[in-house]
């Protein structure tokens, strides 16, 4: 294992992660080589932008891959007539710049995961975010997604429908803004915790088990956005705008001066379990279901006519 830092400035081919020349080794000779299996490489903040050679890391396992601070340029290419992203097969990957960044985390296959941590992006700006994170494709059993973790910035985790990106174990969103996006899937043994965070989810997260703390809010949308547990504590806020046909929330636990708004959609849904030990409830009977009223205490369910 060695280290290597990514500059991006020679001058027969800037900006190209494939070449020897932009990067220097632990000692700062440069060319150092390009990294090989195992080893780190660090993206450092007056390093030239990633706009070539995207394609050629998939296959080489690195270690971990920092996007320090202080970086401000751009990884990937984004074009009217697609997006090409940078391929990284890495056991870890740490975002903790201002720059852009699309990134495709590749791997030999199911086994290998990478853990992805993020503290800052470019800022989220008319509907553009600052990093946009898929895996492999069409390998939909490569390519997946450890731990996911994140207090600042914002991200989009398989942005378009035709995206794909599978996290396996956590994902948790503890600052700045997070889309899980339609071909994102929360595997169901995971687990989803957001606090101080807005979060998205369009994708597919049956079985996972999800907590919002104070200062969080998600929102659902999409056909196949059901959640098996959702509890919600402090002042979160859920709204969920899941499509019919199942079970949308198998059990909704309520604490605290928690909300759970239904009246953003008009979509007939279930929530097989209520129990509320706090909190508001804004729901239109005509759409909404309650199967099993749990535990509760005094409450408040608003009941709102459409």
């Amino acid at each position: 294992m060695a280290n290597f830092i990514y500059h991006g400035w020679d001058s027969s081919s800037p900006g190209d992660w494939s070449a020897a020349g932009n990067f220097l080794d632990a000692a700062g000779a440069t060319p150092g080589g390009v990294p090989g299996a195992g080893d780190n490489v660090s993206i450092t903040a007056t390093a030239n932008e990633i706009t070539a050679g995207l394609a050629s890391g998939a296959t080489t396992r690195l270690g971990r891959v920092v996007f320090e601070k202080g970086w401000f340029a751009t990884a990937g290419i984004t074009a009217d007539t697609g997006d090409t992203y940078l391929k990284l097969n890495c056991t870890n990957l740490i975002l903790n710049s201002g720059g852009t960044t699309y990134i495709e985390i590749n791997s030999a296959g199911p086994s290998e995961k990478c853990d992805i941590e993020v503290s800052a992006t470019a800022s989220w700006s008319e509907g553009n975010f600052g990093a946009y994170i898929k895996t492999e494709y069409p390998n939909v059993d490569q390519g997946h997604i450890g731990n996911y973790s994140q207090t600042g910035g914002s991200v989009a985790i398989a942005h378009k429908l035709a995206d794909i990106a599978k996290i396996m174990t956590s994902c948790s969103a503890y600052g700045g803004l997070l889309e899980l996006g339609h071909g994102c899937t929360l595997d169901g043994s995971s687990v989803l915790r957001v606090s101080n965070s807005t979060c998205v989810m369009r994708g597919t997260w049956n079985g996972c088990a999800t907590t919002l703390e104070t200062g969080a809010t998600l929102r659902t949308e999409g056909s196949s956005a059901n959640s098996d547990s959702v509890t919600l504590r402090g002042n979160a806020t859920l709204i969920p705008n899941a499509a019919s046909g199942s079970a949308d929330l198998v059990t909704l636990n309520m604490h605290d001066q928690s909300l759970v708004d239904f009246m953003q959609s008009g979509i007939a849904r279930t929530v097989t379990t209520l129990n509320q030990y706090g909190g508001r409830v804004r729901i239109d009977p005509s759409c909404i279901t309650i199967t099993n009223l749990g535990a509760t205490t005094p409450f408040d369910r608003t009941v709102v006519p459409v």
